[in-house]
């Protein structure tokens, strides 16, 4: 049986034409549909965290043009060029300036296939063979898109291509969504209990304090005396095969033979844009100089003390003009209300079961993430044949 040729052709002679967007940007609401920009491209999805929100009346004008159909693929044209993300079955939004819509007509792509081949090493090649690079930014022109060449092998294969790469995908993302609902769950129930004060056994007693009132038996305290800070160091030699997770600012960035922290501990982004992100590995890691080691004085508080740091918006207490930064002192000194040890231990007995489940999830992620993206290049150069 001869092997399967593919057929190197454009993005147009492959059937796929380019919508571009409206090139102008909505007024923002406090509720409405959302307007999906540069920063919501992300890992080949769409992400709707912190996207902006538009009236009905403002989608259907900016959607008159460029109007997202499923498998559509959205794609940055500038800031970071070349970066897609796949419009799923049910989504209405409106796309945002210096975003373009690629959408096949199915006659020589298979429309899920189009959100695998412009992830590939010879759509990167296209990429940097048509970029113009700028004074600020590095950009795509519209009219060059569409002659990227691309090799396309059968139908066939395109489907049990994408049905491969789209079933890990979709795992991830389901081990994403349950992430995301026990946080929600973890965040509602501290603030009821540490917010609120409405936790189980709550006798209503007040007493005054800085902070107004608070429960019979609770102080005023800060951070410090709950947890102790260290800062990471340099990098250690990184490689995707070994044990350990290596966090800096903006969370995992590799793997490493040897480890700096153990399971009990925080992680808190140090510097740049993750500045004052806090992560819960719950594993032995490596953690970088851009981040902080956070390590609870007592026993069985982790969670709690993970929940609490998140919830006091760490990045409002960086410091500096030229590079923003938190540091141990800064850490230590934020004054916040320290409840009584029963209450934060009947917190740590409901929340960890959901942490470890997180961390669970957080791994398989990973590893499904490692062997989707080192299947892409071989899928879609033919070495892997299916």
């Amino acid at each position: 049986m001869s092997a399967e040729v593919w057929m190197m052709m454009t993005l147009s002679e492959a059937g796929v034409s380019l919508i571009d967007c409206e090139h102008k940007t909505p007024v923002a609401r406090e509720t409405g549909y959302p307007y999906v920009a540069i920063p919501q491209i992300k890992n080949g999805r769409i992400d709707l965290t912190d996207s902006r929100l538009i009236s009905r009346e403002d989608l259907i004008a900016w959607t008159r043009r460029a109007k997202p159909r499923a498998h559509d693929v959205v794609l940055s044209r500038r800031c970071n060029p070349g970066e897609t993300a796949f419009v799923p079955t049910t989504f209405e939004f409106a796309l945002g300036q210096n975003l373009v819509l690629l959408r096949c007509d199915g006659n020589k792509l298979y429309p899920p296939f189009l959100r695998w081949i412009v992830r590939g090493p010879e759509w990167w090649g296209q990429i940097h063979k048509y970029l113009n690079t700028g004074a600020i930014f590095d950009s795509l022109k519209c009219a060059d898109i569409p002659e990227f060449k691309l090799s396309v092998p059968s139908l066939a294969t395109q489907t049990r291509i994408a049905s491969i790469l789209s079933a890990l995908d979709d795992k991830i993302e389901l081990n994403r969504q349950a992430n995301a609902t026990l946080e929600a769950i973890a965040q509602a129930t501290f603030k009821e209990w540490f917010v609120n004060f409405r936790f189980p056994g709550a006798t209503g007693e007040m007493q005054d304090s800085e902070f107004g009132p608070i429960p019979k038996g609770w102080r005023v305290g800060t951070v410090g005396e709950l947890t102790n800070f260290r800062n990471g160091k340099s990098s250690p030699v990184r490689d995707d095969e070994y044990d350990y997770p290596v966090y800096g600012a903006n969370g995992i960035i590799g793997c490493a033979t040897i480890y700096n922290s153990t399971e009990n501990n925080i992680v808190i982004g140090r510097v740049g844009s993750f500045c004052g992100a806090v992560y819960f590995p719950l594993t032995k890691i490596w953690v970088t100089d851009n981040a902080i080691i956070a390590e609870p004085k007592v026993e069985k508080t982790i969670a709690f003390c993970f929940m609490l740091l998140k919830s006091l918006q760490l990045n409002t207490f960086k410091t500096g003009s030229g590079q923003p930064l938190l540091n141990q002192s800064i850490l230590s000194s934020i004054e916040i209300v320290i409840p009584s040890i029963n209450v934060i231990v009947a917190y740590e007995k409901i929340i960890l079961s959901f942490s470890e489940q997180i961390v669970l999830n957080n791994r398989q992620s990973a590893i499904l993430s490692n062997t989707r993206d080192k299947l892409l290049p071989k899928l879609m150069s033919g070495e892997i044949k299916v």
